[in-house]
């Protein structure tokens, strides 16, 4: 709630809400540290349901809306680096008290490794094709393996 010019990447098992807030960039979910399948796993959390572009407004704006998917491919990384990018140069980013400004955080952005599957969302997208693939596992384990081999050869 009232939130201006942000930039997120999103995990949610229901609609992400936002309310009387505007310039938000909302994107998939694309973080990696050592910890979190076995966090995903103790709060019981599917990866595979993630409807972070589900994004429902109670202050619509009719003129103009209110939120915007980031860019397609935009990583944690990508956000990490503007924010480094944006301190470097002295420049105030909304939102950061200057606590925030010191503290240090772990993430893992340049691994390959792949949690939570990256997805187009709610995007407007390309008609000229499309892929449906169906997967039966009695672990993660093997489909992540899987989905890291193949986001790591991109």
């Amino acid at each position: 709630r009232d939130c201006h010019n942000i930039q997120m990447l999103v995990f949610s098992t229901t609609e992400p809400v936002i309310e009387s807030s505007s310039k938000i960039e909302i994107g998939c979910f694309d973080y990696y540290y050592p910890e979190l399948r076995k966090q995903f796993d103790s709060a019981q959390l599917s990866i595979w349901n993630n409807f972070w572009s589900d994004v429902h407004d109670f202050t619509k704006n009719v003129k103009k809306c209110n939120y915007s998917y980031l860019e397609e491919g935009t990583k944690g990384k990508d956000i990490i680096q503007a924010k480094e990018a944006a301190e470097k140069h002295d420049i105030s980013l909304p939102g950061i008290t200057e606590d925030e400004k010191d503290q240090e955080f772990e993430l893992e952005i340049e691994d390959p490794i792949v949690v939570v599957p990256v997805t187009t969302g709610s995007r407007e997208k390309e008609p000229n094709w499309s892929i449906f693939l169906m997967f039966f596992s009695a672990t993660h384990s093997l489909l992540e393996g899987l989905f890291s081999k193949v986001f790591s050869q991109h």
